[in-house]
């Protein structure tokens, strides 16, 4: 039976497919005579007694994750089996039924279908075996998207004062300042916002509070639509899109600045404004792009051609409201072919040319990372946009087929929708893939995919295998550009990185003072592109230094800081709790026969800097002190590292490191000479220069950082112990060949050039 072509066309208030082809559907319980049509082919199943063809008349996208195909009669649904896995080829789907009028067969994704992406329903069988042939054979999707309520682009205003007598409105926010009062024009349906108008910031959340001005659609009040519109700004300040705006006091908003770096979801509530999501990605000036934001129920979700960027839920229910434009300090911003429509489906659909996550279900906001890497587990981390259901699939291609899983764990506001999961379970010396899976704990078929990221297991303990791993020191959000120098640290394909402190730096100004505010900084950090592909390309092992809670934090510093900063980087560390030590984070491992690493806390159980040193005074405090010489003593590695967030002797910061702590180190060093410790060298930062040093008492040590930090200058010396310094961005990469069992360090200078060489002696 050929297939018959079939030709729709937009509806005018829903998203439609055009589609081409005619569906075979089996019916079962139907006789069909094979007579005449020969022997059946050698290894082939008879198909059922009787073809009835159906054609497909119509096929529509009712809300996000849904296709409806209708067909010119009605389907058997006991002549179908569906094979959900595999119904749609690269598109998991959570099932099909048909409905009760047996003429609609109803396919569920965690995807939304985007515009013109390829699906096959070929996989489709009948309960005799035989393929639904040629159902949905390779079908294009086109044309999604309700229709406009209003669309500057079918009837374009030839001035301002027509675009107001349409509906449209200028308001200048009450608290904007500086050439006051803004100037909006219209040129042929381009909209231009040409002064520099801008407001004041608040202390608790800067620049969230950005009275600027808008140009509003008041004449329509929506609360379950979306408002899309092509923005091109030549300045670099804000610009976006509101929603559900009743006043310049109660609204919702989409910003995205180039000069501060962020994209934003703010809601407005009686004056109060509050930050729902952000992330960090500058746009282009002179740059088209299409914006679009949207709310359905207590969901606000904002996409970039065609692409979901951000996604929250409002703090509280926001009625129905105007839609418009947003602008703050630019003053070269065009904004051409607005659409302003209602939802008839639950979400609308993007443009992509890929299946882009539901944005009403959790999504990732910063990615994934892997951390705590052994021979047989991984601590794998993701934040969720909202309250939600994580697990995680762990598997070794990119199919992930029949993956380990782990526990599903509930995260919420407490714990700022992190979750940090063990899998155990795992083989030495492979190569592993990992996502995360995000539910809605209210509704379980909604869901989405993490990014995938990647990481290898350690060799057995035992096993002579080559070693590489990189370390560094200060990540700063102050200077994304510097974080670029990750990507060259992941081309050198380290099997793990050793962060040495100060990420991030959460007493930048304004200094976090609150659980709300360290959270912000981590988001901040997180959300640099450079940053987040890392993490999710490379194991990490993480110590805190001070910044983390504030400049040169030791036992003087109030407690109730330390606990604020030290709760939050555990959070978005997913760090492993340390059993019987409430708030530890020293700990230790292997990685094959040549290497063990000691990771030191050098901030939590320390002494005030101030105090006299002498044998009361403790950087480590004592139990830490015991684990780290009883861990020393027992280590069959050949090279032990030992991770010191702060450097052994030479530096600017006065008794903030071991210079103030003298005692103590010295009672590291005489026990490592006193046992005969072989192979022992020290990874420090803290210092912001690259330096090497063999101190007296027979150790090497090698400080690289800042990563991305302002540099200092290194203190003078004429110590014969220092023997490289450079004042540089920095990193360092440990090499250690198993057959000659030797160790170099290498230090990396910001533009990744070789700067010097250290051997370790065993």
């Amino acid at each position: 039976m050929g297939e018959m072509p079939v030709s729709n066309t937009l509806s005018a208030t829903r998203a439609r497919l055009a589609l081409g082809f005619t569906c075979v559907i089996l019916a079962a319980g139907q006789a069909c005579d094979r007579s005449r049509r020969g022997p059946k082919p050698a290894g082939r199943s008879a198909p059922p007694a009787t073809v009835a063809p159906f054609t497909l008349v119509d096929a529509v996208a009712p809300a996000a994750g849904l296709v409806r195909l209708r067909f010119s009669g009605p389907v058997d649904p006991d002549s179908l089996d569906v094979p959900a896995a595999v119904a749609i080829p690269g598109l998991p789907l959570l099932g099909m039924h048909l409905d009760p009028s047996g003429r609609d067969l109803v396919v569920e994704t965690h995807f939304q279908l985007p515009q013109t992406y390829t699906v096959e329903l070929g996989a489709l069988r009948s309960h005799t075996g035989s393929n639904l042939d040629p159902l949905a054979r390779t079908t294009s999707f086109v044309g999604q998207g309700p229709a406009a309520r209003a669309r500057t682009d079918r009837q374009p205003p030839a001035s301002l004062s027509a675009l107001q007598a349409s509906g449209w409105q200028v308001v200048d926010m009450p608290r904007a300042r500086y050439a006051a009062p803004s100037r909006w024009s219209v040129t042929t349906g381009t909209i231009h916002q040409r002064s520099n108008i801008y407001g004041p910031s608040n202390q608790q959340h800067p620049e969230v509070e950005r009275a600027g001005t808008c140009l509003v659609r008041s004449s329509d009040a929506l609360a379950n639509g979306w408002i899309e519109a092509t923005l091109r700004n030549g300045d670099d300040d804000g610009m976006g899109l509101v929603l559900r705006w009743l006043d310049s006091d109660s609204y919702c908003r989409f910003e995205w600045d180039r000069q501060r770096r962020r994209r934003r979801l703010v809601q407005v509530s009686g004056g109060v404004s509050r930050e729902l999501a952000f992330d960090v990605a500058p746009y282009e000036q002179d740059t088209d792009y299409r914006v679009r934001l949207s709310a359905h129920g207590e969901r606000l979700a904002a996409f970039v051609d065609g692409e979901l960027v951000l996604s929250a839920r409002l703090v509280s229910l926001a009625p129905a409201g105007a839609a418009g434009i947003w602008c703050w300090g630019s003053d070269d911003l065009t904004v051409r072919d607005v659409v302003i429509a209602p939802i008839d489906a639950p979400l609308p659909a993007t443009v992509s040319s890929r299946p882009s996550p539901r944005p009403d279900a959790p999504v990732a906001t910063h990615g994934v990372s892997s951390a705590e890497v052994s021979h047989e587990s991984a601590r794998l981390w993701v934040r969720a946009s909202e309250p939600a259901q994580v697990h995680f699939e762990v598997a070794t291609d990119a199919s992930f087929i029949q993956p380990l899983t782990t526990p599903a764990i509930r995260v919420n506001g407490d714990s700022d929708c992190t979750a940090g999961v063990e899998i155990a379970g795992l083989q030495p010396k492979t190569r592993y893939l990992y996502r995360a899976v995000l539910t809605d704990p209210s509704a379980s078929h909604r869901w989405n995919h993490s990014p995938v990221g990647r990481f290898t297991t350690a060799p057995w303990p035992q096993a002579p295998e080559e070693v590489r791993f990189a370390f560094s020191a200060d990540f700063h959000h102050a200077v994304p550009d510097h974080l670029a120098l990750l990507e060259r640290v992941a081309a050198r394909q380290p099997d793990f990185f050793l962060s040495l402190g100060d990420f991030p730096y959460s007493d930048s100004s304004p200094a976090a003072v609150s659980v709300e505010a360290y959270r912000e900084k981590h988001q901040t950090i997180r959300s640099i592109d450079h940053v987040r592909r890392f993490l999710g390309q490379v194991p990490i092992f993480a110590v805190w230094d001070d910044h983390e809670v504030r400049n040169d934090w030791s036992g003087s510093t109030p407690r109730d800081r330390v606990a604020m900063g030290t709760r939050v980087w555990k959070e978005w560390f997913g760090h492993r709790p340390v059993p019987g030590a409430a708030g530890a984070i020293y700990r230790s491992f292997r990685w094959g026969r040549e290497l063990e690493v000691f990771l030191l806390d050098t901030r939590f159980h320390r002494d005030r800097n101030s105090a006299a040193d002498g044998p009361g005074k403790s950087m480590l405090g004592q139990e830490q002190k015991r684990w780290l010489l009883a861990g020393l003593s027992h280590s069959q590695a050949t090279f032990k590292a030992i991770i010191s967030s702060v450097p052994l002797r030479f530096g600017t910061t006065g008794n903030d490191h071991w210079r103030g702590f003298a005692h103590e180190r010295g009672e590291i060093f005489d026990h490592i000479r006193n046992n005969g410790i072989g192979g022992v060298f020290f990874l420090s930062g803290d210092q912001h220069w690259a330096a090497v040093h063999h101190h007296a008492e027979g150790f090497v040590e090698v400080q690289a950082c800042p990563l991305a930090a302002f540099l200092r200058t290194p203190s003078a010396t004429s110590s014969p112990s220092v023997i490289f310094v450079r004042k540089t961005r920095s990193y360092g990469l440990v090499s250690i060949d198993p057959t000659t069992r030797s160790c170099r360090v290498e230090l990396y200078d910001g533009d990744d050039r070789l700067m010097h060489t250290e051997p370790i002696p065993r």
